[in-house]
């Protein structure tokens, strides 16, 4: 049995409270220590509830041994506390993760500015202009783009950072094994590609339950130096990641919208809560050049740069009818909006692949395209 294993099974155990895990390994000499000689040690300990306690005695290290099996099948690396890799930053927050799972460029996590770029899912063109063109900016300087690898702001904020041939961090709120959102498998590759790096503190085939945002997000902010809100309504996890960046003491920016948007509602408050109004990414990436002057580059940037992702809505193409267009359910859907994937899964009720299948085949006839944000447009 490897040491990697013991670590596992106690992340197992804590997996909610990875606290408690560094508690433990402060205290022994390391997990298989405690694994052991768990009865024993089990009563000295009284932090541990009585949860902890039967959690202890009924997870398995076979599980924990299939997990970092797969993780080699998978050549997803496994960092420890004490792995060189592990994040310098995680060490300075509040409930720190007890064990990283990576896959790609591992040096992405110590030594470099990064700037996580969050929003809502549901963002508009002028939204998704505005992170294409911040993360461009900030990644063509050495910046290196985090995000949550969702669609929307994230998935503009990606497409931004890689045009600039800019380096990106996707952190999940599953393993890196489950394929979520499915609509951003070709993201995450590109990610990898451009030797990027994709991490996630859930160990093999765990889903993303909505529980596993709110500990996603903490991470997100946690190994940044900075935050750049874009735009977030009322109730959206971009201001958890907010209210995390303030407890860690992170930068928070964010991009001020008319006072009448609802779409912009949750971060123009974060603004008249504290938060730095930016209207240009020079505003960011300057304090980050002191701070990193051997990784920031402020020469390469590129004072025209908006204009790249200036973008206006596709000409009409002549030759659908509007018969065509009302009896195929994903036309008259892109008829009214423009939508991403997800959106499309959701109002068809088609499953993935079939819709997947259709978009091909309306695209190879000139019907639709995907846009600079990654949402479905009409070309009619």
């Amino acid at each position: 049995m490897s040491n990697i294993c013991y670590y596992i099974w106690l992340q197992k155990i804590f997996m909610g409270e990875p606290e408690k895990a560094h508690h433990i390994l402060s205290l022994v000499k390391s997990p298989e220590t405690f694994y052991k000689h768990r009865e024993e040690l089990v009563s000295e300990f009284s932090f541990l509830d009585d949860s902890d306690k039967k959690k202890i005695k009924s997870v398995s290290l076979k599980s924990a041994e299939a997990a970092e099996k797969r993780c080699r099948l998978k050549n997803i690396e496994i960092i420890t506390p004490e792995s060189k890799f592990y994040p310098e930053r995680f060490k300075e927050i509040p409930n720190p993760p007890f064990l990283i799972y990576a896959f790609g460029n591992l040096d992405l996590l110590n030594g470099y500015p990064i700037v996580s770029v969050v929003g809502t899912r549901k963002s508009d063109r002028e939204a998704d202009m505005a992170a294409m063109h911040f993360s461009y900016d900030l990644a063509s300087v050495g910046a290196v783009i985090c995000s949550g690898v969702a669609e929307g702001i994230d998935a503009a904020a990606i497409k931004g950072a890689l045009r600039a041939e800019g380096k990106t961090i996707g952190i999940m709120a599953c393993s890196l094994d489950v394929n979520y959102p499915a609509a951003t498998g070709n993201t995450k590759r590109e990610i990898l590609k451009a030797d990027g790096l994709l991490i996630s503190e859930y160990p093999p085939t765990e889903r993303a339950f909505a529980s596993n945002f709110y500990p996603r997000n903490r991470l997100m902010s946690g190994i940044s130096d900075a935050v750049l809100a874009v735009k977030a309504p009322q109730k959206s996890g971009t201001l958890i990641t907010a209210s995390h960046a303030a407890e860690q003491g992170r930068e928070l920016y964010v991009i001020p919208w008319s006072p009448y948007e609802r779409l912009a509602e949750g971060s123009n408050k974060l603004i008249s809560d504290g938060a730095y109004p930016v209207f240009s990414s020079q505003e960011i990436f300057l304090p980050l050049s002191v701070k990193y002057p051997e990784k920031i580059d402020v020469s390469k940037y590129d004072k025209n740069s908006v204009n790249i992702f200036r973008f206006s809505k596709v000409k009409k193409k002549e030759n659908v009818s509007k018969k065509q267009i009302e009896d195929d359910p994903i036309l008259s859907l892109l008829l009214e909006n423009d939508l991403s994937f997800d959106e499309l899964v959701i109002k068809t009720k088609m499953s993935a692949s079939s819709l997947s299948s259709q978009l091909i085949k309306l695209e190879m006839k000139g019907y639709t395209e995907r846009d600079i944000s990654g949402k479905y447009t009409l070309k009619i």
